[in-house]
């Protein structure tokens, strides 16, 4: 009985610390991309050549990174209320 219940605080610690990291990665890829689309609002910015394909492929890498984190999100919440269910349900 007492493993069990080492192994329940070590998972519950274990989601808590991803759920900070992902949460983390989430602020700073929306932090990137706000940054990426104030980047076209300026006047003296111009497109075209292998600057421009960087630029589109690192915006791509962070909506990918974006719609990852979110769904990571959402996994873990849905881990979180099976998790507590089933310790309730002990």
């Amino acid at each position: 009985m007492a493993d069990d219940d080492a192994l329940i605080r070590w998972e519950r610690t274990r989601r808590e610390q991803l759920g900070i990291a992902i949460t983390l990665v989430f602020g700073l890829t929306s932090g990137a991309l706000g940054f990426c689309a104030s980047l076209l609002t300026q006047k003296d910015v111009t497109l075209g050549g292998a600057g421009t394909s960087l630029y589109l492929l690192s915006v791509g890498v962070f909506v990918v990174a974006l719609v990852a984190s979110v769904a990571v999100i959402l996994r873990l919440e849905v881990s979180n209320e099976v998790q507590d269910r089933a310790a309730q349900d002990r």
